[in-house]
Protein backbone atom coordinates (compact mmCIF):
# COMPACT_ATOMS: atom_id res chain seq x y z
CA UNK A 1 0.00 0.00 0.00
CA UNK A 2 1.68 3.39 -1.17
CA UNK A 3 0.59 6.57 1.14
CA UNK A 4 -0.72 9.58 -0.58
CA UNK A 5 2.20 11.51 0.59
CA UNK A 6 5.79 10.57 0.66
CA UNK A 7 6.78 10.60 4.82
CA UNK A 8 9.57 13.77 4.51
CA UNK A 9 13.25 12.23 5.73
CA UNK A 10 14.95 13.67 8.94
CA UNK A 11 16.59 15.65 7.11
CA UNK A 12 13.79 17.71 5.86
CA UNK A 13 12.53 18.35 8.88
CA UNK A 14 13.48 21.22 10.91
CA UNK A 15 13.77 20.52 14.84
CA UNK A 16 13.01 22.76 17.28
CA UNK A 17 16.12 22.92 20.13
CA UNK A 18 14.82 21.60 23.32
CA UNK A 19 15.61 25.36 25.31
CA UNK A 20 12.71 23.53 27.84
CA UNK A 21 11.45 20.42 28.62
CA UNK A 22 8.25 20.00 30.71
CA UNK A 23 6.70 16.53 31.52
CA UNK A 24 3.22 15.72 32.43
CA UNK A 25 3.76 16.25 36.40
CA UNK A 26 2.52 13.00 37.53
CA UNK A 27 2.14 9.51 35.80
CA UNK A 28 -1.30 9.15 34.45
CA UNK A 29 -3.10 5.67 34.09
CA UNK A 30 -6.60 5.94 32.91
CA UNK A 31 -7.99 6.26 36.39
CA UNK A 32 -11.09 7.58 35.30
CA UNK A 33 -12.31 4.49 33.89
CA UNK A 34 -13.55 5.61 30.12
CA UNK A 35 -12.25 3.72 27.43
CA UNK A 36 -11.58 7.62 25.47
CA UNK A 37 -10.19 9.65 28.14
CA UNK A 38 -9.29 13.30 27.96
CA UNK A 39 -7.24 14.76 30.39
CA UNK A 40 -5.86 17.83 31.28
CA UNK A 41 -2.30 18.42 32.57
CA UNK A 42 -0.69 21.98 33.67
CA UNK A 43 2.52 22.41 31.81
CA UNK A 44 4.19 25.45 33.64
CA UNK A 45 7.44 27.22 31.86
CA UNK A 46 8.09 29.12 34.85
CA UNK A 47 9.01 32.28 32.93
CA UNK A 48 9.98 35.04 34.85
CA UNK A 49 10.46 37.14 31.47
CA UNK A 50 8.54 37.71 28.62
CA UNK A 51 9.59 34.98 26.04
CA UNK A 52 8.31 33.63 22.72
CA UNK A 53 7.95 29.76 22.04
CA UNK A 54 9.53 29.39 18.57
CA UNK A 55 9.25 25.55 18.37
CA UNK A 56 8.22 22.18 19.41
CA UNK A 57 8.26 18.97 20.17
CA UNK A 58 5.57 16.49 21.85
CA UNK A 59 7.08 12.75 23.13
CA UNK A 60 4.71 10.70 23.88
CA UNK A 61 5.77 8.38 26.54
CA UNK A 62 3.00 5.77 25.65
CA UNK A 63 2.41 5.38 21.51
CA UNK A 64 0.08 2.52 22.44
CA UNK A 65 -2.64 4.66 24.54
CA UNK A 66 -1.51 8.19 23.53
CA UNK A 67 -4.32 9.56 20.61
CA UNK A 68 -3.34 13.01 20.28
CA UNK A 69 -2.98 16.56 22.02
CA UNK A 70 -4.12 19.60 22.35
CA UNK A 71 -1.44 22.27 24.39
CA UNK A 72 -3.09 26.08 25.11
CA UNK A 73 -1.34 28.74 25.93
CA UNK A 74 -3.32 30.22 29.45
CA UNK A 75 -2.85 33.90 30.89
CA UNK A 76 -1.84 33.65 34.76
CA UNK A 77 -4.78 35.20 35.98
CA UNK A 78 -6.57 31.36 35.16
CA UNK A 79 -4.08 29.67 37.16
CA UNK A 80 -5.95 29.85 40.49
CA UNK A 81 -9.03 27.97 38.46
CA UNK A 82 -6.97 25.66 36.76
CA UNK A 83 -5.06 24.46 39.84
CA UNK A 84 -8.97 24.48 41.44
CA UNK A 85 -9.89 21.68 38.91
CA UNK A 86 -7.25 19.85 38.91
CA UNK A 87 -7.12 19.47 43.01
CA UNK A 88 -11.19 18.50 42.37
CA UNK A 89 -10.25 15.46 40.39
CA UNK A 90 -8.51 12.91 42.02
CA UNK A 91 -5.14 11.38 40.64
CA UNK A 92 -3.02 13.23 37.48
CA UNK A 93 -4.42 15.88 35.97
CA UNK A 94 -8.13 16.61 35.60
CA UNK A 95 -10.91 14.99 32.95
CA UNK A 96 -11.58 17.51 30.21
CA UNK A 97 -12.94 16.50 27.20
CA UNK A 98 -13.72 20.10 25.45
CA UNK A 99 -10.51 21.96 25.29
CA UNK A 100 -9.44 23.26 29.25
CA UNK A 101 -12.99 23.66 29.89
CA UNK A 102 -15.37 26.29 29.71
CA UNK A 103 -14.37 30.09 29.98
CA UNK A 104 -10.42 28.85 30.75
CA UNK A 105 -9.38 31.93 28.29
CA UNK A 106 -6.74 29.80 26.23
CA UNK A 107 -5.52 29.70 23.43
CA UNK A 108 -4.36 26.48 21.08
CA UNK A 109 -0.94 27.12 20.60
CA UNK A 110 0.13 23.57 19.83
CA UNK A 111 -0.80 19.55 18.87
CA UNK A 112 0.11 16.44 18.06
CA UNK A 113 -1.13 13.64 16.21
CA UNK A 114 0.58 9.81 15.89
CA UNK A 115 3.63 10.37 12.84
CA UNK A 116 3.68 14.26 13.07
CA UNK A 117 7.43 15.96 13.01
CA UNK A 118 9.04 18.45 15.22
CA UNK A 119 7.08 22.07 14.53
CA UNK A 120 9.51 25.00 14.18
CA UNK A 121 6.70 28.20 13.62
CA UNK A 122 9.42 29.84 10.89
CA UNK A 123 12.03 32.14 11.75
CA UNK A 124 10.99 35.65 13.57
CA UNK A 125 7.96 33.88 14.51
CA UNK A 126 6.34 32.27 18.03
CA UNK A 127 4.03 32.28 20.70
CA UNK A 128 4.40 35.19 23.00
CA UNK A 129 4.40 34.42 27.11
CA UNK A 130 4.19 36.77 29.72
CA UNK A 131 5.39 36.16 33.34
CA UNK A 132 2.99 33.33 34.76
CA UNK A 133 1.64 32.38 31.68
CA UNK A 134 1.60 28.26 31.53
CA UNK A 135 0.27 25.15 29.77
CA UNK A 136 -2.84 22.76 29.53
CA UNK A 137 -2.15 19.74 27.55
CA UNK A 138 -5.10 18.48 26.62
CA UNK A 139 -4.79 14.53 26.03
CA UNK A 140 -6.62 12.21 24.51
CA UNK A 141 -5.83 8.42 25.65
CA UNK A 142 -7.64 5.54 24.15
CA UNK A 143 -7.41 2.23 26.18
CA UNK A 144 -8.22 -1.43 24.99
CA UNK A 145 -7.78 -3.26 28.12
CA UNK A 146 -4.54 -2.37 29.51
CA UNK A 147 -4.37 1.40 31.10
CA UNK A 148 -0.52 1.71 31.02
CA UNK A 149 0.59 4.54 32.85
CA UNK A 150 1.87 7.39 30.38
CA UNK A 151 4.17 10.67 31.21
CA UNK A 152 4.62 12.08 27.85
CA UNK A 153 6.45 15.37 27.48
CA UNK A 154 7.10 18.57 25.31
CA UNK A 155 10.08 20.53 24.46
CA UNK A 156 10.08 23.73 23.48
CA UNK A 157 12.68 26.02 21.66
CA UNK A 158 12.33 29.84 23.40
CA UNK A 159 13.45 32.69 21.66
CA UNK A 160 16.16 35.02 23.23
CA UNK A 161 15.41 36.96 26.23
CA UNK A 162 14.39 40.71 24.86
CA UNK A 163 13.73 39.28 21.02
CA UNK A 164 10.68 41.38 19.25
CA UNK A 165 9.15 38.59 16.77
CA UNK A 166 6.00 38.56 14.83
CA UNK A 167 3.58 37.23 17.49
CA UNK A 168 1.61 34.33 16.30
CA UNK A 169 -2.29 33.96 17.27
CA UNK A 170 -4.86 31.18 16.69
CA UNK A 171 -8.55 31.52 15.86
CA UNK A 172 -9.88 27.62 17.02
CA UNK A 173 -13.04 26.68 14.96
CA UNK A 174 -14.58 24.15 16.88
CA UNK A 175 -18.08 23.12 15.01
CA UNK A 176 -20.94 20.89 16.17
Amino acid sequence: ETPLQPTPSDSDVVTPRADLTLPIPQPYAGESGFRDDYRCFILDPALTEPRFITGYTFEPDRLDVVHHALVYRAPAAQRAKMDAAEARDPGSGWSCAVGMGPGSGGDLVAGWVPGQRPQDFGEGTGFRFQPGDFLIAQIHYHYEDDRPADQSRMTFELAAPGAELTALETNELVGP
